[in-house]
């Protein structure tokens, strides 16, 4: 019985419309995805997000059977680990396949990305203090003086290497170095705009039939929201992992975050914070365009407004 390896990685970045993504390219009849969307299969051995039932360097590529999900006619199986982006391990294992294998990057302003995942943390996870602000935390990180403000070890590891996180170009010049052009990036700005035009561009590299997007429904998922009660989220969450997962249909989920949660507004501190970023990552911004021949004035645009 041969191993079932997956041969299309969307390897980040997190915070970058990877969810919408991945649900989009997995309703094509020619994509299977796996179930969760991320694994955390390939993570080095000793960062807090490995998967410690299954994960390649204890177990071996035998126990990524139990995240394949299997459609007979489908052309790839698509894994979309956001973090494997900066991890050495899914960078050498992913290598290791063959010539057939396919990566994805989506690549948001990282000043943008930045406050995404802050408020993402914060409001939709729950693991910061509802005092602590965005410009504090930005503050922290450029100063290299992140406190231990988050509530969970997993967000606390996370938003301590954000910062870097964003400088995109010190990652992918090694996947680059080695994929080449079968590392294709996406715009997330650019998937917002046009999902449509995003996907047929995608289904040509990857020597799939476009028309399935004809007339398809966008629908965006795992958007940072800012819950209307704090308390009523808590208890949200606790009584939704009690419940059975057989007894989770999507809607519930859906239905909350439709009477529960308000989109987040930005504020003036804010402007100010993002533009000290903006010029942390214009180096960094730069060499990404050139490595990956992008054109990222639109991002410019961007850091421009703020």
């Amino acid at each position: 019985m041969s191993i079932k390896k997956p041969d299309l990685f969307l390897i980040g970045a997190p915070r970058c419309g990877t969810s919408s993504l991945f649900r989009w390219l997995t309703d094509h009849p020619d994509v299977n995805g796996t179930h969760p969307k991320e694994t955390f299969f390939l993570m080095d051995p000793d960062h807090p997000l490995l998967n410690r039932d299954a994960n390649l360097i204890q177990h071996g590529w035998k126990s990524f059977d139990r995240f394949a999900e299997s459609r007979a006619q489908a052309k790839w199986l698509l894994e979309a680990t956001t973090h494997h982006i900066y991890q050495e391990t899914a960078l050498q294992a992913i290598c290791e396949l063959d010539d057939h294998v396919r990566l994805l990057v989506v690549l948001r302003e990282p000043s943008s990305r930045l406050r995404s995942s802050f408020n993402y943390t914060k409001h939709n996870l729950g693991n910061l203090p509802i005092g602590y602000s965005f410009k504090e935390y930005a503050n922290d990180a450029i100063a290299g003086k992140y406190g231990n403000e988050v509530r969970q070890s997993q967000s606390s590891f996370v938003l301590q290497n954000d910062l870097r996180h964003g400088r995109y170009h010190d990652y992918l010049k090694k996947w680059k170095s080695v994929f080449g052009s079968r590392l294709y990036p996406v715009i997330f700005e650019q998937m917002q705009v046009n999902p449509r035009q995003e996907l047929e561009k995608i289904c040509r590299f990857l020597e799939l039939p476009a028309k399935f997007y004809t007339g398809y429904s966008f629908n965006v998922r795992n958007a940072s929201r800012v819950p209307i009660s704090p308390g009523y989220q808590k208890f949200a969450k606790k009584l939704y992992r009690r419940t059975p997962k057989i007894l989770r249909p999507a809607w519930i989920a859906d239905l909350y975050r439709r009477i529960g949660t308000r989109r987040i507004s930005s504020n003036g501190a804010d402007k100010a914070t993002m533009t000290e970023l903006n010029e942390y990552y214009r180096d960094s911004n730069s060499a990404l365009a050139k490595l990956l021949d992008l054109d990222l004035q639109l991002w410019e645009t961007m850091t421009d407004a703020s």
